[in-house]
């Protein structure tokens, strides 16, 4: 009997289905198909201007997750970077601050079907955009040769403008230039990049924080010069103050200045004197205070550092005169010259004095014995004398009047002896005499008398 060919093809499906099917089923057995869980993914950002153009930054911070499944011979095959996930910010969604994530499937051998996105959405942290001008310092390096100090430094830019998260930028310190300054000499360029610090002083990393500066590198010029600490001198101010006022001291602050220049220019210079034009004390009642500029005395070839104070202040001190009148005693008074041969007498009611002017503060320190009064009456003849004192006066006191010493001066009367009167006696006869006289009788014999 004949068979019909429609039975054999309908035999021959069937058996290719049952191939099939036990192909699968070995397959299944021998290499299963199993579950892989890959993390970490990173997030890409398409379109990032749409936040830009709307004023503001944005972040992402989470990252992806997918699930694929895999022959277990083919698990170390598949990796990471076989994945694509991004979000697109014009899928945005301002109410809710979500971003929804796509995929890309790199790998072509990897079928769509076998891949399952985990992460469906993520938040975006979203802040203003701003941006600040932030000046450029300059942080010195190293150390300078011994006596070199930088007279002037100057950075090209002097700023750069910051671009960035509102909340950044209000927490940047500063920006710096770094310049290593070791054994430089005179006038010197460097460049260097530009960093941005927070305030605390730690660097900011510009990419992660999202910021954007105007200038990635700045240029650096130094004049780097030899030092040297002089004296700052007042010159001679003219003038005199009004009257029953005395010009009594000046001042000058900073009272020395650290200059800058060639060794050869220094060696030069041992003070510089300041007086500024039209200065003077002329008929002023009260002290009186002058800021100048030091610059405007600096010989040539000089200059100051770059952080130095240019102002120097200059004080005259006015102060008012007093007075004081100094009586002196007749035992306060060193008498020299007298002649014992003369008398001498002293008007004790109209004593010396003298009326002395000057600053309170020296008149409080003037007393009678510090003058040293001293009286000269040397040479002087009878009669009354005005005799003017010597002191010991220091300049700083004016005299305004003086009262001399009073003295009579009389010759000394000598005193007068008493005489007794003279006994009236007979003249004395010629030829006699006291030893010629008879001796008077007495009954005695005389050449008794003698031996007697």
């Amino acid at each position: 009997m004949k068979r019909k060919p429609g039975n054999n093809i309908a035999l021959m499906v069937i058996s290719l289905l049952l191939a099939i099917l036990l192909w699968l089923a070995v397959i299944n057995t021998t290499d299963p198909m199993i579950v892989k869980t890959i993390t970490g993914l990173p997030i890409a950002v398409e379109n990032a201007q749409v936040m830009t153009d709307s004023g503001k930054t944005f972040s992402i911070a989470a990252t992806g997750t997918v699930q694929v499944n895999v022959r277990q011979n083919q698990w170390d095959s598949v990796t990471g970077s076989d994945f694509q996930l991004y979000v697109d910010m014009k899928e945005w969604y301002p109410d809710t601050g979500t971003v929804p994530v796509h995929m890309r499937i790199l790998d072509t051998a990897i079928r769509d079907t076998n891949v399952t996105l985990r992460t469906n959405v993520v938040s975006v942290d979203t802040d203003n955009l701003e941006s600040v001008t932030v000046a450029v310092e300059i942080d010195r390096k190293g150390k300078l040769q011994e006596g070199y100090m930088v007279v002037s430094q100057s950075a090209d830019p002097p700023s750069v403008n910051v671009e960035g998260p509102a909340g950044v930028l209000a927490r940047i310190g500063r920006a710096a230039v770094a310049v290593d300054v070791t054994e430089m000499v005179g006038q010197v360029t460097a460049k260097g990049d530009i960093q941005l610090f927070d305030k605390n002083g730690d660097e900011i990393d510009l990419a992660a924080r999202q910021l954007k500066v105007s200038r990635a590198e700045a240029q650096v010029s130094m004049q780097i010069l030899r030092s040297s600490t002089v004296p700052l001198v007042l010159g001679e101010v003219p003038g005199t103050p009004a009257e029953g006022y005395v010009f009594s001291e000046s001042s000058i602050s900073p009272q020395t200045v650290e200059i800058y220049g060639l060794k050869s220019v220094l060696g030069s210079i041992s003070s510089i004197t300041v007086l500024p034009e039209g200065l003077t004390v002329d008929g002023l009642t009260e002290s009186k205070e002058v800021t100048v500029s030091i610059d405007d005395y600096l010989p040539d070839g000089v200059s100051l550092g770059a952080d130095a104070d240019k102002n120097v202040t200059i004080r005259l001190t006015i102060e008012p005169l007093h007075t004081k009148l100094i009586t002196f005693t007749l035992e306060e008074i060193a008498i020299a010259g007298i002649d014992p041969a003369l008398i001498y007498e002293y008007d004790r009611d109209e004593l010396p004095a003298i009326l002395l002017r000057g600053l309170e503060e020296d008149l409080d320190h003037v007393t009678a014995a510090s003058l040293a009064p001293r009286a000269d009456l040397s040479g002087l003849m009878p009669g009354i004398h005005q005799i003017p004192l010597t002191l010991t006066l220091d300049p700083v006191y004016e005299v305004v009047s003086s009262t001399p010493l009073s003295v009579i001066v009389r010759e000394e009367v000598p005193e007068e002896t008493e005489t007794e009167p003279e006994t009236e006696t007979e003249p004395e006869q010629p030829g006699e005499s006291e030893s010629e006289s008879a001796p008077e009788e007495t009954g005695e014999d005389p050449a008794e008398t003698e031996a007697n």
